[in-house]
């Protein structure tokens, strides 16, 4: 009798779990990373210490910055993070073949916003990565809950400024980028 117990007392909670249904999946949370710092390179090839995050989100960077708004080919992060610097968000995807859908639902979050680049990038770790100074968000797909969580990581991040006291020399790009202000 004891052992028809301990059975019952072991399975009740396995058996009230299922009943319950599966569990909502939490939704996604921004991810802080340390601050590498406000280091200038003069171009992107110059030899750095290695980001702490991916993609980069502090740490080396050119003194110029990327345009700001859609790019077909991926953008260096030493020249977006001092995009993120001013305060800026870049919207990163990977897909494993050509996503010109998921491209364009991306673009609408730079279509209002002056400090947002969206760019492919096939080196994230996930689908869709959003960077800010110094925190990520990684997305696996763009559904509701992504869509939500985007939106919070720009309410939270959009616009704040990262510069140093006293802020650093910018200067104009060697090509490609535009002059940061």
């Amino acid at each position: 009798m004891r052992t028809l117990f301990l059975i019952f007392g072991l399975l009740l909670p396995l058996v009230s779990a299922c009943a319950s249904g599966p569990r909502p999946v939490p939704a996604p949370e921004p991810v802080a990373h340390v601050d590498l710092g406000h280091d200038h390179i003069p171009n992107p090839r110059f030899p750095h210490a290695p980001y702490n995050s991916n993609p980069g989100t502090s740490g080396s960077h050119t003194p110029y910055t990327a345009p700001w708004g859609v790019h077909e080919k991926p953008v260096p992060p030493e020249v977006f993070i001092h995009n993120l610097e001013h305060g800026g968000i870049v919207i990163g995807y990977r897909c494993p073949d050509e996503c010109p859908e998921l491209a364009e639902q991306l673009a609408r979050y730079a279509e209002d916003r002056d400090l947002v680049i969206v760019a492919p990038n096939p080196a994230l770790d996930s689908p869709i990565v959003l960077a800010a100074w110094a925190h990520t968000l990684s997305l696996s797909r763009l559904d509701d809950t992504g869509r939500a969580a985007i939106e919070r990581f720009l309410e939270s991040f959009y616009g704040v400024d990262h510069h140093p006291p006293g802020g650093h020399p910018h200067s104009a790009p060697p090509s490609g980028g535009s002059p940061a202000p």
